[in-house]
Parts: structure tokens; C-alpha cells; sequence
């Protein structure tokens, strides 16, 4: 936990294990909660990686998570492909 004082960063990645055990474990659930709770404490942003289904999204968008990414909008993509991916209408806005 040092490491939160000591290190500039103001982004918190959550990892995909956790993310895609978020409705089978619920301890998996109760911490991607508390690294919520603390990113926000801490005025941090938080990126879920690995939502892969619409339960995913839906918790983490219910728990305010600042950015997700995942297969659940696309597999990984090439640059040139990206502004069709934009342009799909498969995005986390709100």
C-alpha cells in the first residue's frame, strides 16, 4: 500500500481475473468494491480490464467505474480499424 504515496500515477487498473469473477466469487467482488472505494478516496481513476458480457458492464457501470475495456466491445483491434469501432455505436458513454 506504500506504493499508492510513493509512485505518480493517478490511474488504477483492475485485472481482468478479478473482473470476470465479479457474479461467481464473491470475494473477487468485495475487492474490486474496496478498489473502487479507495481509487475514489484518493481522487484515482479506475479502468476494469476484461468485461466480456453485459453483467460485467453492469456492475461496474452500477459501481462507477471510470473506464472498462474488453471483448465485451471488441477483440483487440488495429489502429486504422479503430475509428469503425468508434463509429459502431458499441460504447460505454454514460
Amino acid at each position: 500500500m506504500s506504493y499508492l504515496q510513493n509512485f505518480p500515477f493517478d490511474i488504477i487498473k483492475i485485472d481482468r481475473e478479478f473482473t470476470r469473477n465479479i457474479s461467481s466469487n464473491s470475494k473477487f467482488t468485495a475487492i474490486i468494491l474496496a478498489i473502487i472505494n479507495l481509487a475514489d478516496s484518493l481522487d484515482m481513476d479506475i479502468i476494469a480490464e476484461g468485461v466480456e458480457n453485459r453483467e460485467e458492464l453492469e456492475f461496474l457501470k452500477a459501481q462507477k467505474c471510470d473506464i472498462v475495456q474488453g471483448y465485451y466491445f471488441s477483440p483487440p483491434v488495429k489502429a486504422e480499424d479503430f475509428r469503425d469501432l468508434l463509429t459502431s455505436g458499441k460504447v460505454f458513454d454514460d
